[in-house]
């Protein structure tokens, strides 16, 4: 990582912790912070992975699930939505 990418990382960290402790009562910051490191963690993994290239194979296939898969899951939770 570069020194911006980590003073940008720094900055962002401390204010999400500005806003948490403003806005949120004591006891749950710490819930609310515990709550977002797993998908920070997965984040870094794939930023720390990414080399900079577009994958070769597949690309059609995932364009197209993703396509279909967003407005169908859509549908299912609002079909639950009015059933609940």
């Amino acid at each position: 990582m570069s020194r911006d990418s980590i003073k940008m990382v720094a900055m962002l960290t401390m204010l999400i912790n500005h806003i948490a402790n403003v806005f949120l009562p004591a006891g749950q910051v710490w819930e609310a912070v515990g709550c977002a490191v797993p998908i920070l963690v997965s984040a870094f993994v794939i930023l720390y992975l990414y080399n900079g290239r577009r994958a070769a194979r597949g690309r059609t296939f995932y364009k197209w699930f993703f396509y279909a898969f967003y407005p169908a899951h859509l549908l299912v939770l609002g079909l639950l939505r009015l059933a609940v």
